[in-house]
Order: C-alpha cells, then structure tokens, then sequence
C-alpha cells in the first residue's frame, strides 16, 4: 500500500511542473493576444492622430485660416475622439497620460499663439507615445512565439525571390532577417516610416500654405525624409521575407512613383525654391497621401496578422494544458495499477537475485550462471541479463589478453612508424614550397612578356605612324594602313594577356571628355572585319570619361569581333547606341548568328555579372573557320557547351573591364530571328556632360 502511494505521489510530483509550466504559457499568450489588440488599436489611432496633426500644421502655417474652418473636420475630430476613448482604458500610463494632454494641444492650435512647428511637435510627441506600444510587444516578445512567427514567416516566403533591402519605394530584396524573428519585431521600424512619410506631408502642407521659402518646416521635413528612409532600411533589415515581399507588393504604383518623384525635388535642400512653389500643391498632396495610405495598409495588415497569430498560440496552449492534465491522469492510473501488480509478484524472486548476483559479481570467470525456475516475467529477463552479463565479462577478459598482446606488437613496430612520417612530412613541406616558387616565377614571367609584347607593338605602331605620315605612294600607304591595323589587333590581344594574368596595363588617360563616336571608332578599327559593321545612330554630343574611354573602346571591340567572327561572312553586324531618361546610355551589339540556347544564355550572364568569381578561360588551340556556326556569346567559350563551361577570353575580357568601370553588360537573344545581341549599359556617372 505504501508503495502505491509512493508512485502516485511520484507521478504527481513528475506532472505538477509540467501542468504548471503548460499553465504559465497559457497566461503569458492570453497576455500577447491582449497586446496586439492594444498594438493595433494605437496603430488606428495613430494614423487618424497623424491626419489631424498635418491639417492642423497647414492651419497654423496659414495664419489660422483654413477651407476646414479649424485645420480638421468635425468628422476627422470625432474619429479621433472615438478612438481615444476605446483605448483610454487599455493603454498604459503614459499614453493616458500622453492622450490627456490632446485637448489642450487642440486649443492651442486653433487660439493660441504657437508656430506650426511647435504644434507639429506637440502631436509628434504623442504620436510617438502610441508607437511605443508595439516597440514594447517586440522587446518583450518571449522567444517561443518569436520563433513560430519566424518560422511561419519562413515559410511564407518560401518561393519568393530576393533583392538586398528596402528601398525608397517599397521594394524589397530577398534577403532574409534575423533568424527566428517575425513580422512583430519589424512592426516598429514600418510604424516609424509611416510616421516620417505623413510627417512630410504635413511640414510640406504647412510650408505651400504659408508661401515663401520657409527653410524651418522645410529643412524638418528633409529630416523627416531621411529618417524615413533609415526606418525602412531598419524595416528590411528586420522583416521576414514574406513581410518584405508583401510590402513591395502594396507599396508600388504609378502614385507611389510619382509620390517618390515629388519627395526628392521637394527635400533636395531645405527650403522651397520659387520652381517648388510653383507646383500644382493638390497634386502634390494626392500623391504623398496614396502612398501613405498604401504603407498605412501594409502596417495594419501586419498588426491584424500578429493578432491572428497570438491567438494561435493561446489556443494551441489551451490544447497543450487540456493534454498536459489528460496525460498526468492516465499516468496516475498507470502507475496505481503497475505498482500493485508488482509488489505482488517482487518477494519471490527476489531471494534468487540476490544470492545470484553476490556470487557473480564475487568471481564472474570462476562461476556457473545463475539457475533461476521461476515464470518467464521480468525476474527471468534480470536472471538472463545477469548471464549476459557475466559471459560479457569473460568476453573481455579474453579480449583485453587479445589486446595486451597487439600492444605489445604496436610499441615495436611504433619508432618506425613516427619516423616515416616525418620523413613524409619533409617531403610534402620541400614540394609545396617548390610549387610554390614555380608559380611565382610563372606568372611573373607571364606578366613581363605581355608587358614587352605591349611596348613592342606600341613602338611598332609609333613607327608605322610615321611612315605614314612621309609616305606618298598609294599602295604602300595601304600596305602600311594594314600592318596597323594588325598591331593594333596585336595590342589589344597583349592588353588581354595582362587582364588573364590578373594584372593591369597603366596608361595615361585622356586628359578631358571623349566624344562617344571616337571612342566606337577606336573600337571598330581594332577588329579584323570592321568592314563589315554597321554603325548606327547613336546619342547626339555624347561623351566619355578619359579614365573610361580606352577601357570601354577595347571592351565593344571584344564584343563587335565576337560578332563578326561567329556569324556568317556576308552578315553586318549593327552597332547602335541611345540614351536613357536615367542618363545612362545603352549601347547595342547585333549579329545574325544561330544564337544559343536559353538555359546556356542565362549562364553566361550570371558568370558577366559576377567576374571575380571567374576563373580565366582556357584558350584551346585555333579551329578552322566556319560560316555561321556560332553566335557572339558563344564564341567566347568556344561553342554551346553546356552551363558548366566557364567564360571565353573574350566575355572574360568583357567582364572584367566592366567591372572595373560599373558597367553592366548582357547577352539577349535577337528579336526578329537568329543571332545575339549585346547590351552595354554606360553608367551616368561616366558620360560628362557636354560644356
């Protein structure tokens, strides 16, 4: 009897912390649930708090005069009003607090004497005392419901492709947050945004409505800008992959764009010029507040989805608990019952164990098993374990004699084993450091005879020049235009030899801007059938940075005598160029070869977009020439060998001097039938503008 209660006693002490431990995160997720539902209501009010605090701004700005009468209407006053109410009993002290003191900012913004800033300021405070909520819940956001958000976050966005952070207009990259963190703890930094973005519209409201270039609201709401913007950088940085890609989703449009194009003319200095204030203000309004009430959305959506998800967890507590006591109670059961039937069946073999096991464990080789008689219940599995247990032993007894004698054998045989491996270990340490030097000297030997290769033809195309110059004779001067071009090809081909072995051919650069048709010029000549491009139109008066030029005219030459060596001989190739609204000038390369396939395509420009990651190319020896049998991209490498092949000399060479300069270059297929089109995207910040 004592024994049952015993084991019941026991049962109950095991589960009593368990169903305590179940009861406790009940109580902690029916406290969450109950702070979302505060998070989101201060987020409504926060926004309706925020509308009042602009209308009042621009009322003030405008000397108290407004088309509302009071800077808001009565239905905008009493939406506010309602809200407070609702969350007056909830909030803690210091949004009461903060929310007691809305009736007097009210007064002194319709008859008092304040600016407009101190009354941007005044609701700013305690607009900021409502956001602190949600800053509370993801501070103190316990890590079991942090990591099922984070995991139902991860799973959400599962599918989803990535770019690197949010940006100004909501869009997205793919990059992850911080594991295990969900949407809650991204809440804050979102909120912050909203709050910056109608912060700036409503500095902007009061700056139209006062006139004049006001640098005070204005220079606070270029404040509001940036600080906007390092919200949403926090927001992307923080959010789960799902939450940024839904923000990139809603927050987007042709109002978004226009709202973004608005922002940055108007907060590009800090005040407003005379051309800004000339802009259509209304305009300008409809604008900032469509995206407004896009990223206010997204906001509202994430806080209903944190609610939802509290509530999961409360219930699923409620379900682990209702277990957690079902479970402690069939225990109980169990326990009762075994220990009845056991203390009935434990007296009679207990004798039998007991004198066993002494004269086992006394000498368990000298011994005979134990004999036991008895039903075959779990005294009979202990008798057998007992047996087990002693023929275990004898077991290692011969096996330790077993391994006496392979020691013995291994301390022997052990010197001459330690001395072949150091004698191993020199050799391996002698070859790689001969390795080493070879290599060394290899490359540096590659380097100095590209180098001398270069300065020879340089001289070499210094001396044709010269001829040039004094000869007269029609068919020499020819002769001479050809043994040009041929150095010239043979520099370029050097220059590529210093780009394969990693290093760089220091020329002096042009001293200013070079017109862009020079340098496609420069580029056509250095190919061996520049006959057969055919230059097209290209941006009027477009020029080239001098450190830029000679790089960019060598890398179109590699991409023009692709072109031209891997389509048919009775092709032209088109070269044309045009220009950007982003003032970026786009550059094109079409041939009319076979092109290549997709799966193939795609592969080569993921290895141009990434040239460091690229191993240089290995040149095989020189095929015979076919008449269309390749495309531009392929002959790079060689033909269409498959994504596992590396990139070509040529796109190699392209890659390379693209990356040194930002430049962004593609392969696509040609529209309109077979062959490959380049595209060179030319970065502003290398075309100067004319003087």
């Amino acid at each position: 009897m004592v024994s049952v209660v015993l084991c019941s006693l026991a049962v109950l002490g095991a589960g009593t912390p368990t169903v305590l431990g179940a009861y406790g995160d009940l109580d902690e997720s029916q406290d969450l649930v109950e702070r979302a539902e505060l998070d989101k209501q201060a987020i409504a009010l926060s926004h309706a708090l925020a509308d009042e605090r602009d209308g009042m701004v621009e009322y003030v700005a405008a000397g108290r005069t407004s088309r509302n009468g009071a800077g808001v209407t009565e239905e905008q006053r009493a939406r506010v009003d309602r809200q407070v109410s609702e969350i007056r009993e909830t909030a803690p002290v210091s949004v009461r607090k903060s929310l007691g003191r809305l009736s007097g900012i009210r007064q002194e913004a319709q008859a008092g004497d304040g600016n407009a800033l101190e009354m941007y300021e005044a609701y700013t405070a305690t607009i900021n005392s409502l956001q602190d909520v949600g800053t509370s819940l993801a501070r103190s956001l316990p890590e079991r419901a942090a990591e099922t958000s984070g995991s139902e976050a991860g799973s959400g966005s599962a599918g989803a492709s990535g770019t690197d952070s949010v940006s100004a207009s909501g869009s997205v990259p793919g990059t992850s947050g911080p594991s295990g963190s969900g949407a809650a703890y991204a809440l804050p930094d979102l909120g912050s945004a909203v709050q910056q973005a109608s912060a700036v519209r409503g500095l902007l409201r009061g700056a139209f409505a006062a006139g004049g270039p006001q640098p005070t609201l204005t220079s606070e709401a270029q404040r509001a800008s940036v600080r906007e913007q390092a919200a949403l950088a926090d927001f992307g940085d923080s959010a789960p992959g799902s939450a940024r890609d839904t923000f990139a989703r809603t927050v987007t449009g042709a109002d978004v764009r226009t709202a973004e194009r608005y922002l940055a003319k108007l907060t590009d200095q800090p005040y407003l010029s005379a051309r800004d204030r000339a802009m259509n203000h209304e305009r300008i309004d409809a604008a900032l507040s469509a995206r407004i009430d896009s990223m206010r959305g997204v906001q509202s959506s994430f806080a209903a989805e944190e609610l939802k998800h509290f509530e999961r967890l409360r219930d699923s507590d409620v379900t682990t608990l209702e277990w957690y006591i079902a479970l402690v109670g069939v225990c109980l059961l169990l326990a009762a019952g075994i220990s009845v039937q056991t203390a009935r069946s434990m007296a009679r073999p207990l004798s039998v164990l007991t004198r066993g096991s002494r004269r086992l464990a006394a000498d368990p080789t000298g011994e005979e098993p134990v004999v036991f008689n008895g039903r075959n219940d779990e005294f009979a599995e202990v008798v057998r374990s007992l047996n087990s247990l002693r023929e275990a032993v004898v077991s290692v007894h011969e096996r330790a004699a077993e391994a006496e004698a392979d020691n013995a054998y291994l301390v022997r045989h052990k010197d001459g084993l330690t001395a072949e491996r150091d004698r191993v270990r020199g050799e391996y340490a002698a070859l790689k450091k001969r390795v080493d030097a070879l290599s060394g000297a290899v490359h540096g030997t590659f380097v100095n005879l590209a180098m001398r290769t270069l300065g020879l033809v340089e001289r070499q195309l210094g001396v044709i020049e010269d001829l040039e110059e004094r000869e007269s004779d029609p068919n020499r001067l020819s002769t001479l235009f050809k043994l040009d071009h041929l150095a010239t090809r043979m520099r370029r081909y050097s220059e590529n030899l210093l780009l394969l072995a990693g290093a760089e051919h220091v020329t002096a650069s042009h001293a200013g801007p070079v017109p862009l048709l020079d340098v496609v010029r420069a580029a056509i000549s250095e190919i061996e059938r520049y006959e057969r491009v055919e230059l097209g139109t290209l941006p009027p008066h477009a020029q080239v940075a001098g450190h830029a030029a000679d790089d960019l005219s060598h890398l179109v030459s590699e991409l023009l005598d692709n072109a031209t060596s891997f389509s048919p001989p009775d092709s032209q190739v088109h070269f044309s160029g045009w220009l950007l609204e982003s003032g970026e000038v786009m550059l094109s390369v079409e041939d009319e070869g076979i092109g290549v396939s997709g799966r193939r395509l795609a592969a080569l420009n993921a290895r141009l977009s990434l040239p460091e990651g690229q191993d240089p190319p290995v040149v095989d020896a020189p095929a015979p020439s076919a008449s269309g049998t390749s495309s531009a991209a392929s002959s790079a490498v060689g033909g269409d060998r498959g994504p596992e092949e590396g990139l070509g000399m040529g796109l190699y060479v392209v890659a390379r001097l693209a990356a040194r300069h930002g430049l962004r270059v593609q392969l696509r297929e040609r529209r309109g039938g077979a062959g490959i089109t380049a595209i060179v995207a030319v970065p502003a910040a290398l075309l100067p503008s004319r003087p």
